[in-house]
């Protein structure tokens, strides 16, 4: 199952949410507490007489709705969660726009199902009547997945999203072209409007398992701490069916499967790290920041590890490859090894190992330790591209700093190009400052839409905005910066950090926000 389908289906559960609170406020039985606190005390004594009684119990039925109910609650709102997080990352533009909007405004299977269903069951108490209902609902379900019918949800409604069909005007992608999709959003929508789709992770999730469930070569390597992060190849036994180094694939291959290509897997854009999110971040290698150089090394150049490298060791590449049509491809996974990992470096203690197998309870001091090889995976790479949620390991040993203060150069220059600002200088000192956090601050100015904005258009703002008049000191139509503070304020109007709500029209406080866009099935 795909995030999609993951997605759809938490969908599903979601629209049918206000049924099951109707259901649990119209047979819910206090007295249910209670037998269910004694079934689970009495349940690992006595197993079997336990589950009779249970069973033969007059709220045997009830009970189990309760629950029933209960958990899919929860999982509803844990759906309502995940469908809004779903939103704040992974976007990326393809120049795509919207043709042939047709808004939907019908939900009338889940209609039925919420308001309608329980006012014509009065015997879902009964084990017939729950196993009636248990099997309408999985018929429906089915249903909704089937043709799509998932969108017509009353939650969404409440939430205050549109459901729409559209075909794009002009698309790269050959499965979008001429077909009908739908659209759920929260923002106005309009013919012509240039949209963006959830991108990064299908599209990091697919070269990872193109590569891994391919044909693949493997090889292992170990990078050096010299100043060139010489790396050089690890010879691993591989003896009969691979032996050895078939152990070490199958595990690494395991853990990225299971770390990136989770469902639960979220991705962004390197110029997010400002956010400190809870996800993998897609740094792209540049001519400035390029801390992984992994071309061919021409074989005669190419030096094997060897023992007495090995405290000279700083960290092992795993290297999957396939070749299709001429076209070679790679995925690398790399391990920092840690002090914990180089067993005795210290010359403190003593390691063991069994003499021999003849003799397997006499054992001796192992003299040649290396290093363990654990199924670990701190970074992915996959040509260009660094995937990772090692933020931390990247600034301490891999050079991060170099990229975020780059990309925050890269903002100066684009507020610069505003003509909005009359001296630049201080941005670019605010940009160079020893605290990191600052360029990250910075760096994520490029993706909000103030960056396009007309110079003239901005200064109406300035004066116009409650949130902004007389904040800045503008001489001769342009802002003068003569603090770090002041920096900072104009950092604020870019990211766009204040939000008032439409609601209450109370202004929020938001250093942490993405702009929910249409999610797109």
């Amino acid at each position: 199952m795909n995030g999609r389908s993951r997605m759809k289906d938490l969908l599903i559960v979601q629209a049918f949410a206000p049924l099951f609170l109707i259901l649990l406020v119209k047979f819910g039985e206090q007295k249910t507490i209670g037998l269910v606190w004694k079934f689970f005390k009495t349940v690992r004594r006595l197993p079997c007489e336990t589950l009779t009684k249970a069973m033969q119990h007059p709220l045997f039925a009830t009970t189990l709705l309760e629950l029933v109910c209960i958990e899919w609650i929860i999982l509803s709102l844990w759906g309502v969660w995940k469908f809004t997080d779903s939103q704040n990352a992974n976007f990326v533009s393809q120049g795509e726009a919207l043709g042939e909007i047709e808004k939907i405004s019908d939900a009338g299977v889940t209609f039925f199902m919420t308001y309608v269903l329980p006012l014509a069951m009065d015997d879902l108490n009964t084990k017939r009547g729950l196993i009636v209902f248990f099997v309408l609902m999985a018929m429906l379900i089915a249903l909704m997945r089937k043709t799509n019918l998932y969108y017509q949800n009353p939650v969404l409604v409440f939430l205050g999203y549109e459901v729409f069909r559209f075909r794009f005007e002009t698309t790269q992608v050959s499965k979008y072209q001429g077909a009908q999709l739908v659209g759920i959003t929260r923002r106005p929508v309009r013919e012509g409007k240039s949209i963006k789709r959830q991108e990064i992770a299908e599209r990091i999730t697919a070269l990872i398992r193109e590569v891994l469930d391919s044909d693949h070569g493997f090889e292992i390597y170990v990078v050096m701490k010299d100043e060139t992060s010489q790396r050089k190849r690890l010879i691993v036994e591989e003896g009969e069916n691979g032996g050895f180094k078939q152990k070490i694939r199958d595990s690494i291959a395991k853990t990225i499967r299971e770390k990136y290509c989770s469902e639960e897997s979220l991705y962004a854009a390197g110029d997010e790290l400002a956010n400190e999110q809870d996800r993998f971040y897609v740094i792209t290698q540049d001519e400035n920041y390029r801390p992984f150089d992994l071309g061919v090394i021409p074989e005669g150049q190419l030096e094997n590890f060897r023992l007495e490298d090995k405290d000279n060791a700083d960290a092992l590449l795993f290297q999957f490859i396939i070749q299709r049509g001429g076209t070679v491809k790679q995925l690398w996974a790399y391990q920092k090894l840690q002090p914990a990992a180089i067993p005795n470096r210290r010359q403190k203690g003593f390691q063991l190992i069994a003499k021999s197998r003849q003799e397997p309870d006499v054992f001796r001091e192992m003299e040649d330790q290396m290093f363990i090889i654990t199924p670990k995976v701190d970074i992915l790479i996959l040509g260009d591209e660094i995937i990772t949620d090692e933020i931390k390991l990247m600034e301490r040993h891999l050079g991060l700093e170099t990229f975020l203060r780059t990309s925050a150069g890269r903002a100066a220059d684009l507020i610069a190009e505003s003509g909005l600002v009359k001296d630049t200088a201080k941005l670019k000192e605010y940009a160079e400052r020893r605290n990191k956090r600052y360029a990250k601050k910075m760096m994520q100015i490029h993706k909000f839409p103030v960056a396009s904005m007309q110079k003239d258009e901005l200064l109406n703002k300035l004066r116009t905005v409650e949130r902004w008049k007389n904040v800045f000191d503008v001489e001769e139509g342009q802002v003068r910066l003569k603090t770090y503070a002041d920096v900072e304020q104009l950092i604020d109007l870019f990211t766009e950090r204040y939000t008032k709500s439409e609601v209450t029209g109370q202004e929020y406080d938001t250093e942490v926000k993405d702009k929910a866009e249409p999610l797109l099935t």
